[in-house]
C-alpha cells in the first residue's frame, strides 16, 4: 500500500488509484519490470508517460500531468486511445512501429490536442521507445516529450517582427537611427525633419533628444532590452528639431553577429505627437462626461432621499397632530420626534458609508430622552451594525419607546422602575432586540391614547419597510417590546 514511494502528486495518485478496475489489475500483482519503470518515471524531471499492455494503459509523472490539462486526473489508468482520440490517427502508426521494436524521435511535431476543452495546436518534441517485461517481450511504449509551443511561437513572432521591421525600413518616412551595442553612442540619426540629424557619432544623444525628467525610465527600458537582447519599443517624449517637445514611438532591433553577439541596434522613431494630444483631449472629454454623469446621479439621489425624508416628516407631523389633545402637546411631540430624526441623520452623516451600531442608537435616544436615570438602565448586547436603510425607522421606534418610558412608564419622575434593553444575533443575519420595562404602574387611558404613533411605527412601519417581526405588549408593571430585523449584508 506504500508503493510507489515519494511525496509527488502522481506517486500518491498511483498509490490510491483503483487498479482492479483496469486491465492492469492490482498494483501488487504488477510485474517487476513495470514497477521498476514506474519508479524511474516518477523520479524523472522530464514529462514522461508509459503505455503498458495491449490496451496501452497510461501511467505518467508530474511533468506529463501538466501537459494533460483537463484530461488529468481521469487519464491515469485510462487507455491512451480513449484519452487522446483526437490524435489517435497520428499515434496509432507510431505505436505500431515501436511495439515492433523501433525507437522514434520527432522534433517540433504538431499535435491537435483537446486538453482544455478546446482543440488547440500544440508542438512537441518527442521520443518513443519500446518497453520490455522480464521475458524480454515488448509490453508497452515509453514516451518522453517536451512541449515547444511557446518557444516556436516566440520564434515565429520574432521572425514576423523582423520582417515587418525590414519592410518599414524600406518604406517608412519615420526617423531612422543606429546605436552602439551598449547604447552609449548614437552612430547615426536620420531625423526626416522631425528630429535633429547627426553629422558624426554622438555620445551626448541623451542631452539632444531626451528630457531630463524622462531619462531614468527611458534608459531603464533600454537597459532591459540590452540585458535580454530583445527588441526595444517605447512611447516617450522627445525634443523635436525645432526645439518643441513632442512624443515618439521608438522601436529598435538588435543586429547579431555569427556568435550571437549584438553588434548594433537599428531603430525607427515615429512621431505620435498628434495622437497623444488627441488622446489627452479625449480623456478630458471623457472626464467631463463622467463628472456630468456623477452630478446627475447625485442630484437624482438627493431628490429621492429628500422625497423620502419629507414623507417621513409629513407622516410624523400628521400622526403627532392626530394623537395630541392640544396644540402645545402637538408642538412638543413634533419637536421631540424631529429632534430624534435629526440625531440619527447626524450619525449617518459621519462618514461616506455610514456604519451605525445598535448600541449607538440605543444610547443616543436614551441619553437624549431619559436624563439622570443611567442607574436604572441596563444595556447589553454585542457590536451589531445596522444597514443604512434601517437606521432611520429603527431609531424612531427607539425614540417612541424611550419617550413613552419617561412620560408614562418605568422611567417616569414619580416611579423607580428600570429599563432593560438587550440585543443579539440569530442565525448571523437577524437582529433580535428586546425592550423590557419593570416597576411601572398600570397604564392609564391617557397613556394608551398617546401611544398611537409609536404603536403604528413599531407594529406597522417596521414590518412594512424593513420586513421586521415585532411585538408590543402593555403589561401592568411595564412594557415589553421585541423586534426581529433581517440585517442583510450588515452585521457584527
Amino acid at each position: 500500500m506504500s508503493w510507489p514511494l515519494g511525496p509527488s502528486e502522481m506517486a500518491r495518485r498511483i498509490r490510491e488509484h483503483d487498479w482492479t478496475a483496469t486491465p492492469l489489475g492490482p498494483s501488487t500483482h504488477w510485474p517487476g519490470a513495470l514497477r521498476t519503470l514506474v519508479d524511474m518515471l516518477l523520479a524523472n524531471g522530464f514529462p514522461m508517460i508509459a503505455l503498458w499492455g495491449p490496451d496501452l494503459i497510461q501511467l505518467y509523472n508530474d511533468g506529463y500531468r501538466d501537459i494533460m490539462g483537463l484530461k488529468h486526473p481521469a487519464g491515469l489508468g485510462q487507455a491512451t486511445q480513449v484519452c487522446w482520440p483526437e490524435v489517435w490517427h497520428i499515434n496509432a502508426p507510431i505505436y505500431a512501429r515501436v511495439l515492433q521494436g523501433e525507437s522514434l524521435s520527432f522534433e517540433d511535431a504538431l499535435y491537435p490536442l483537446m486538453r482544455n476543452g478546446l482543440l488547440e495546436n500544440v508542438w512537441l518534441s518527442l521520443s518513443y521507445s519500446p518497453l520490455r517485461d522480464e521475458t524480454g517481450t515488448i509490453a508497452g511504449v515509453l514516451v518522453t516529450l517536451v512541449e515547444t509551443t511557446e518557444s516556436l511561437r516566440a520564434a515565429a513572432e520574432l521572425r514576423e517582427s523582423e520582417a515587418r521591421f525590414r519592410a518599414l525600413v524600406m518604406s517608412t518616412s519615420d526617423s531612422l537611427y543606429r546605436m552602439s551595442p551598449d547604447w552609449r553612442e548614437m552612430r547615426e540619426m536620420r531625423g526626416k525633419g522631425i528630429l535633429s540629424d547627426t553629422h558624426a557619432p554622438s555620445p551626448l544623444w541623451e542631452d539632444t533628444y531626451l528630457l531630463p525628467e524622462d531619462r531614468p525610465w527611458v534608459m531603464a527600458r533600454i537597459d532591459e532590452a540590452i540585458r535580454n537582447r530583445t527588441p526595444f519599443e517605447l512611447e516617450h517624449r522627445v525634443r523635436h528639431a525645432d526645439g518643441s517637445v513632442g512624443w515618439t514611438l521608438s522601436r529598435a532591433f538588435p543586429l547579431l553577429d555569427e556568435k550571437g553577439e549584438v553588434v548594433e541596434w537599428f531603430g525607427l522613431a515615429a512621431d505620435i505627437t498628434a495622437r497623444k494630444e488627441a488622446e489627452r483631449e479625449r480623456e478630458r472629454a471623457e472626464a467631463l462626461v463622467q463628472v456630468d454623469r456623477v452630478r446627475r446621479v447625485l442630484v437624482a439621489e438627493i431628490q429621492h432621499r429628500s422625497r423620502n425624508l419629507l414623507a417621513v416628516v409629513r407622516s410624523l407631523v400628521v400622526q403627532s397632530l392626530r394623537a395630541a389633545r392640544s396644540l402645545g402637546e402637538a408642538e412638543t411631540r413634533i419637536t421631540d420626534r424631529l429632534a430624534a430624526l435629526s440625531r440619527v441623520h447626524g450619525l449617518l452623516s459621519r462618514a461616506e458609508l455610514p456604519a451605525v451600531t445598535v448600541r449607538e442608537l440605543v444610547e443616543l435616544e436614551l441619553g437624549a430622552t431619559a436624563h439622570g436615570v443611567s442607574d436604572r438602565l441596563v444595556l447589553d448586547g454585542p457590536d451589531v451594525t445596522l444597514p443604512g436603510r434601517a437606521v432611520r425607522t429603527f431609531s424612531l421606534a427607539l425614540h417612541e419607546l424611550a419617550t413613552n418610558a419617561v412620560k408614562h412608564g418605568a422611567l417616569g419622575a414619580d416611579r423607580r422602575g428600570r429599563v432593560l434593553v438587550t440585543w443579539g444575533l440569530r442565525d448571523s443575519a437577524t437582529l433580535f432586540l428586546e425592550w423590557v420595562e419593570t416597576g411601572a404602574v398600570a397604564p392609564s387611558p391617557r397613556r394608551d391614547a398617546a401611544r398611537g404613533f409609536g404603536r403604528e411605527l413599531i407594529e406597522q412601519a417596521l414590518p412594512y419597510e424593513l420586513d421586521a417581526r415585532t411585538r408590543l405588549d402593555i403589561r401592568e408593571d411595564g412594557v415589553r417590546c421585541t423586534i426581529e430585523l433581517p440585517l442583510g449584508e450588515a452585521g457584527p
